[in-house]
């Protein structure tokens, strides 16, 4: 009888840690709100963009994107999204002045998952100066071309040095022919200061390829200071023209019309 009861309570003793570890195998993992890692400064007139998901992922979650404006200062409610199948959420808010703020995204209790935070991003807000120059120079025989969509859609060329309704102004110094191998170079800028806030669209194209010439080129672009385009090529990236998008945080170029 005594066997039999000692062997009865070492069985009791080894299931109870098994049934303990089971249960806590069904905890819940703690709720954590991630941001990606992006720009922290941006333009007066951009959307700021925030990217991130839940970890776990938790599909059709409400997440808040809350700013304040001074470092202590309250929260306030900018924009709501819902989470796809991933947990991934993207927010993009206008920035209407040049004060400094500070963003975070929330996740409120739901279920046995409560309240979780992200870190608190610092953003940056630059004014916008209206200053915008793009200079293309090149070297070799062949005569290339430059213009500029600005951000109203104005083209500012060779065609149109001077267009009445912007304040861009077209110079050109040029080579003497498909003789002259000293090649160019062709600037458009704001002088005044008075480009509109936005996109532009710069276009490059070979105006006289001067027979099989492979002129090296090289296109800059800056917008209110910031350094948008600093890109070298060859006549293959203008056999079917060539742009090129800058301003508004982004840029980036596409070889074809």
């Amino acid at each position: 009888m005594k066997k039999m009861l000692i062997i009865a309570l070492t069985t009791l003793a080894l299931v109870l840690p098994l049934g303990s570890g089971t249960a806590e195998a069904h905890k819940p993992r703690r709720l954590k709100v991630t941001i990606t890692e992006a720009d922290r400064t941006f333009m007066q007139g951009e959307s700021v963009s925030l990217s991130g998901k839940l970890i776990p992922p938790q599909p059709r979650s409400k997440v808040i994107l809350q700013m304040r404006i001074r470092q202590h200062g309250p929260w306030k409610t900018v924009a709501v999204w819902r989470t796809g199948r991933s947990g991934v959420f993207a927010f993009g808010h206008e920035t209407t002045s040049t004060k400094t703020r500070w963003y975070r995204v929330v996740k409120r209790a739901r279920g046995h998952h409560p309240r979780a935070t992200s870190k608190i991003i610092k953003v940056t807000i630059k004014p916008w100066d209206g200053r915008v120059d793009v200079t293309l120079t090149w070297q070799g025989p062949a005569d290339l071309d430059l213009s500029i969509n600005d951000a109203e859609g104005v083209i500012i060329s060779a065609d149109n040095p001077h267009p009445a309704n912007s304040g861009g102004v077209f110079q050109s110094q040029r080579g003497r022919g498909c003789g002259d191998s000293t090649g160019g170079s062709e600037t458009i800028s704001w002088p005044a200061g008075d480009a509109p806030f936005g996109s532009y669209m710069a276009n490059i194209s070979i105006d006289n390829p001067c027979g099989d010439a492979d002129p090296q080129w090289h296109l800059d672009a800056k917008a209110s200071g910031q350094h948008f385009v600093n890109f070298d090529g060859d006549k293959a990236w203008l056999d079917d023209g060539f742009r090129v998008f800058f301003g508004d945080n982004m840029w980036g170029w596409v070889s074809g019309w």
